[in-house]
């Protein structure tokens, strides 16, 4: 089982393509069954720097994990490289 902390299309999307590329080296992902978690209270609902993108990746997957399982956390914010100018990122 892969639990991802995250319920939107998109991040669950971007799983199931890297489980398929890592089960292409990996076998034992290609049966890989994914149950999606509501854990929106765990991170901002739009991070606005690099950090705060990574803490909440970070504390989704930790939210998840246990001895027997596979946990992802995948986040997506800004990221301000110059005044005014802001970069969109995803961990």
């Amino acid at each position: 089982i892969v639990h991802v902390g995250s319920t939107r299309p998109a991040k669950l999307g971007g799983v199931r393509d890297a489980l398929s590329a890592i089960a292409r080296v990996d076998p034992r992902f290609a049966a890989a069954h994914i149950e999606s978690h509501d854990l929106t209270h765990l991170a901002p609902r739009q991070p606005m720097s690099v950090a705060e993108i990574l803490d909440g990746a970070r504390r989704r997957a930790e939210a998840l994990v246990t001895e027997d399982s596979f946990a992802v956390g995948v986040e997506g914010g800004l990221d301000q490289v110059l005044p005014g100018q802001w970069s969109l990122q995803s961990w």
